[in-house]
């Protein structure tokens, strides 16, 4: 019997309308087609161990009083959810940062405001991160990652997952102005370990669009001229 494609976990940024006019265990050890391995809690412990884990700003390192409120409420909220729903998974609401605090996930999108107004528009901005950082799968491939870190540290860091990449690229469309949120799902396997081995190269893409315009204007020329 034909078994089902399997889908592993991925997140990405949403967005709704622009406000303004300003701005995955599944894998055969955790590698991506390229070659790269999920290391996040090696990175994480790593900095940990640091000294530059004791010169992060207070908020990285503890909760305010506010913070620690909402937490209760949050864990308040998913004993409930637990209790009337047994058989769903538990929400991702709260996860520890680099510094092993326990913090709301939605506190880590911080809406940034970039100084180069190429990066304003979505496509530009994806475009660069996907450029400037290196894509690695989650460590468990069907659940979500154990440590979701500031955006400080998956910028110093040059690499994250999904969740972590949503996570920046999301505040960055924020900050440009857009109605940007972070969703999780699930994705097929080529997606999450990013295989392109059946994607068209954009050069090739790109010059065969220019072949075709080049033919067209040809004929329109040769038409005029009959």
């Amino acid at each position: 019997t034909p078994q089902p494609p399997r889908r592993e976990l991925w997140s990405w940024p949403r967005r709704g309308r622009r406000r303004g006019t300003m701005p995955g265990s599944g894998f055969a050890d955790n590698f991506t087609a390229e070659g790269s391995k999920a290391a996040k809690m090696e990175r994480t412990q790593e900095f940990r161990e640091s000294s530059a884990a004791q010169n992060q700003p207070e908020s990285y390192g503890a909760n305010s009083i506010k913070e620690a409120l909402c937490l209760e409420y949050v864990a308040n909220f998913q004993d409930q959810f637990k209790e009337l729903f047994p058989e769903r998974k538990d929400l991702y609401i709260v996860a520890p940062n680099e510094c092993g605090v326990e913090k709301m996930v939605c506190t880590t999108v911080r809406p940034t405001q970039l100084p180069y107004k190429s990066l304003y528009d979505m496509q530009s901005a994806a475009l660069f991160l996907s450029h400037f950082l290196r894509y690695e799968t989650l460590q468990d491939a069907t659940k979500p990652p154990q440590v979701l870190p500031s955006s400080t540290r998956v910028l110093e860091w040059g690499v994250g997952d999904a969740f972590d990449m949503s996570v920046l690229l999301a505040s960055y469309l924020i900050g440009a102005g857009y109605d940007a949120y972070v969703v999780y799902g699930t994705a097929p396997r080529w997606i999450c370990v990013k295989d392109q081995t059946k994607v068209v190269c954009p050069i090739i893409a790109a010059e065969m669009e220019a072949a075709a315009a080049a033919a067209a204007a040809e004929a329109a020329a040769a038409a005029a001229e009959s």
